[in-house]
C-alpha cells in the first residue's frame, strides 16, 4: 500500500488536507467518500516527500503548552471545539502532533467528547491530562483547565526538552505541593491554633503590693 495526500471538503464546507494509505487513487477517493468527504484532489506521495524521520520524532512538553494554551484561548473566545481543533491542525508545526490533532478532531466530529478523543492517544496525552480535561468538560470550565495545564507545563524545569510522558509527574508534584500547603494551614487535632490558645489561656492575676496604714 502507498501513501496518498488528499484535499477534500467536509460537511461544514471546510477544506481538509491529510494523508491516507491505499492501494490506489480510486480506492483512496472511495474511502474518503465513505467518510462523507467531497474529494478535491488525491496524489501519491513520492519517497522523497515522505518524512523518513517521522517515526523518531517526539512531541515535547513545549508543543503541548502551545496546544493547550491556544485551544483554551479559542474556546474562551466562543469557537466550537471542532473548529478550534481544525485551526490548530493548520497551525501546529510539529508533524506528529498535527496528525494527532487531526485524529482528535475527526473523533469529536463523530460524536466523541474531547477527553474521549484525547484518551485514544496515551503516548501524547497522559491519563492525568485526560482526566483534568474531562473534569473541565463536566464543570463547564474547560478553557480554565487547559490554561492550568499549560501553566503547570511552563513551570521551571517542566519543559527543558522533556517528552510528553513527564506530564503526569509535573502535574502530580504541583498537586501535592498545593495539598501540602493547604494541609499545613489546617488546624490539626489536639493542636489548637494560636488564636484559640490566646482565648482559652487563663489570665494571670496581678499581685498587688500590700497597702500601708
Amino acid at each position: 500500500m502507498a501513501l496518498y495526500a488528499y484535499r477534500a471538503l467536509d460537511k461544514q464546507g471546510e477544506i481538509v488536507q491529510d494523508n491516507l494509505e491505499g492501494t490506489g487513487e480510486m480506492a483512496v477517493a472511495h474511502e474518503l467518500r465513505q467518510q462523507g468527504l467531497l474529494v478535491i484532489d488525491v496524489k501519491e506521495q513520492s519517497v522523497a516527500q515522505k518524512d523518513i524521520l517521522a517515526p523518531f520524532k517526539r512531541i515535547k512538553l513545549s508543543d503541548l503548552v502551545v496546544f493547550s494554551r491556544q485551544l483554551a484561548t479559542m474556546i474562551n473566545a466562543g469557537l466550537a471545539i471542532v473548529r478550534a481543533l481544525y485551526v490548530l491542525s493548520e497551525q501546529t508545526e510539529n508533524p506528529k502532533l498535527r496528525d494527532v490533532v487531526v485524529a482528535v478532531r475527526k473523533d469529536v466530529e463523530a460524536g466523541s467528547s474531547l477527553s474521549e478523543a484525547l484518551e485514544k492517544h496515551p503516548e501524547v496525552f497522559s491519563r492525568l491530562y485526560v482526566e483534568m480535561v474531562k473534569a473541565g468538560e463536566i464543570g463547564g470550565i474547560l478553557d480554565g483547565v487547559l490554561l492550568r495545564l499549560a501553566d503547570q507545563l511552563e513551570a521551571p524545569g517542566a519543559i527543558g526538552g522533556q517528552s510528553a510522558a513527564h506530564l503526569a509527574v509535573h502535574l502530580a508534584r504541583a498537586g501535592r505541593r498545593d495539598e501540602v500547603s493547604s494541609w499545613s494551614r489546617r488546624p490539626r487535632p489536639g493542636c489548637p491554633c494560636p488564636a484559640r490558645l490566646a482565648r482559652s489561656a487563663p489570665l494571670k492575676s496581678r499581685r498587688r503590693s500590700p497597702t500601708r496604714a
